[in-house]
């Protein structure tokens, strides 16, 4: 298990699995290159975090922002509240 501390939240990317009836190969998706930001899934929130989020909460992040780490062979990003651009809603 991971626990984020201070303002940084600890993400997952979220992959695109389908985009208009045609299945992408997680692979494709993982190299190809974003403009502007990157969708991700909250994993961990740390204490100070200002923003009212939780684990599951899918968010954007500013491209090229982040920590990169491995753990137990899956890949996360440790972000600052800062680098955060928003919070997609329920119903989105």
């Amino acid at each position: 298990m991971i626990k984020a501390l201070k303002d940084f939240v600890i993400v997952r990317q979220e992959y695109a699995k389908e985009s208009g009836g045609i299945v992408i190969p997680e692979t494709a998706v993982k190299f190809k290159k974003y403009d502007g930001s990157i969708r991700y899934i909250v994993v961990s929130v740390g204490p100070e975090c200002p923003y009212e989020l939780k684990e599951g909460d899918i968010i954007e992040i500013m491209k090229h922002e982040g920590i990169r780490f491995v753990y137990e062979g899956i890949e996360y990003w440790k972000v600052k509240e800062r680098w955060i651009l928003g919070k997609y809603l329920e119903n989105d």
